[in-house]
């Protein structure tokens, strides 16, 4: 009888789930821009925690993150003192680098930060971050980065996403297109959110169908086993033989 080949469940789930997890989630320690001594370092949602490492230890220093628009004239007016303070020696010796975020267009790192006008300046220190409400000159900066910054209270660096709470953000906002569509207000996401709707159903439905109908393997002893012994006749001993031969003769 041949014997059948089966997968085990479990890999099927596993091949499900990493295929919804790529799927769905951006990977948060994607390459992008590398550090460069002197300058201001262009952060993104997918760069921001790569490079930083605000919550795995902070090894590639302390960072002053300046969170800004495009739009905003406040942003554009402190641009060129805020260069001339990622080329300070005297930060760049205690390991202090300058970065800055464009919310607009990376809303995760301003929604984790709580980002709610610009420019937004945050010292990240030690594990933890640090407001700065001064003067935007770059003295008054540099003071509060090199000890001022102490004065402040000092609050814990938010964790960035996690691949649950991508999915959940997902999730949610596939229910409000589709609330919308079936209420006759079709947004933009609306035609994207039903096909992902429609892959993740098939995706589910062919995992069922496969764990039900998936053939079992029967169990076979192996040879040598208890089983295959008993199905022999129990031999008898010679000397018991010999006794009942000679009885019959008698």
């Amino acid at each position: 009888m041949s014997k059948v080949s089966v997968i085990p469940c479990s890999r099927i789930f596993r091949v499900v789930a990493a295929f919804l997890l790529i799927s769905l989630v951006t990977l948060p320690h994607a390459q992008g821009n590398e550090i460069e001594e002197g300058k201001v370092v262009e952060l993104t949602d997918k760069t921001f925690e790569h490079l930083t490492q605000a919550s795995t230890g902070m090894t590639t220093g302390s960072w002053f993150i300046k969170f800004y628009a495009s739009w905003c004239g406040h942003c554009k007016s402190m641009a060129a003192g805020y260069d001339l303070l990622a080329m300070d020696e005297e930060l760049i010796a205690k390991g202090i680098v300058l970065g800055k975020v464009e919310v607009p267009d990376h809303r995760e790192v301003g929604k984790r930060f709580g980002i709610k006008g610009f420019p937004t300046l945050i010292f990240l220190h030690r594990s933890k971050m640090y407001r700065y409400s001064g003067i935007r000159s770059v003295d008054s900066m540099k003071k509060f980065l090199l000890s001022e910054y102490e004065k402040v209270d000092g609050l814990p660096i938010p964790k960035p996403p996690t691949a649950m709470d991508y999915f959940i953000a997902t999730a949610k906002q596939i229910y409000g297109e589709v609330k919308d569509a079936v209420n006759g207000k079709a947004g933009k996401g609306t035609q994207w959110a039903f096909i992902l709707t429609g892959v993740l159903f098939i995706m589910t439905l062919a995992s069922l169908l496969l764990v039900i109908f998936m053939p079992v393997k029967k169990y076979t002893a192996p040879s040598g086993t208890t089983a295959s012994k008993e199905s022999k006749p129990a031999e008898t001993p010679p000397e018991k033989e010999k006794d009942a031969n000679t009885k019959k003769i008698e």
